[in-house]
């Protein structure tokens, strides 16, 4: 008896690495069934196109389906990269303008306002914008760079992982650099203001200023990089970022 084509499974689990990792398919507002139901659909629809995968023993089957999860997973993990840094920029300019230290008594979304708006117009662009095309495009094209039942190598694997950081510090210092620098120039203007009005340096001016010019810069920018959000920075283990 011959045993049943398990590329069908195989695609599945390289479906569902990416489903649980992606931008847009892992926001925890999507419902695990919606995942799995996305997974499975992308799998159908890419299976027919992929090579059969045969003479894998139950054991060489078990091993597979985790190595195709791992490949999957790391093309969402590739993807959210730009997104990632999104999110860290818009935490680093909370933290530089020292929202929860100036304060403290009052919730502004836990600290974390500019992390959320900038999380929030991203994943807004990579959602309305069809940045999820180049995504599955790639998961379609993975099945030529590493077959269905195949694995990645540890020397591709490491390339991939130093590439990581990289990337996502790229992204947060485009995202995050205008805001701050705008900050930093007001924050020594008054600095300097002080210097020859010492009574102004305890006006309590210094928050409100730089949280007032780091908003207005935000909100100039955020028409200017959403568009970004369409483009995903891609990283993936056969190749370099594109």
């Amino acid at each position: 008896m011959t045993p049943p084509d398990p590329t069908l499974f195989l695609v599945f689990a390289r479906s569902a690495g990416l489903v649980a990792r992606a931008p847009g398919f892992s926001h925890p507002s999507v419902p695990p069934m919606v995942r799995a139901g996305l997974a499975l659909a992308l799998a159908f629809a890419v299976a027919p196109h992929v090579g059969p995968a045969r003479g894998l023993d139950l054991v060489m089957l078990t091993v597979a389906l985790a190595g195709d999860f791992a490949v999957g997973a790391a093309i969402g993990f590739g993807a959210a990269l730009l997104y990632d840094g999104a999110y860290f920029a818009g935490r680093a300019i909370d933290d530089y303008l020292g929202v929860r230290g100036s304060v403290p008594g009052a919730n502004v979304t836990s600290a974390q306002a500019f992390g959320r708006l900038w999380s929030a117009t991203f994943l807004a662009a990579f959602v309305l914008l069809d940045g999820w095309v180049p995504v599955v495009r790639a998961f379609d094209e993975s099945f030529a760079h590493v077959a269905a039942g195949a694995f990645v190598t540890p020397d591709t694997w490491s390339r991939f992982a130093f590439a990581l950081p990289a990337t996502i510090l790229r992204a947060a210092l485009v995202v995050a650099m205008p805001a701050i620098a705008v900050a930093a120039v007001v924050q020594l203007a008054l600095g300097a203001v002080a210097r020859v009005v010492p009574r102004f340096s305890g006006s309590g001016l210094a928050f409100p200023s730089t949280f007032a010019a780091a908003l207005l810069v935000t909100l100039v920018a955020i028409p200017l990089l959403a568009p970004v959000g369409a483009h995903p920075w891609l990283v993936l283990p056969w190749g370099a970022a594109r």
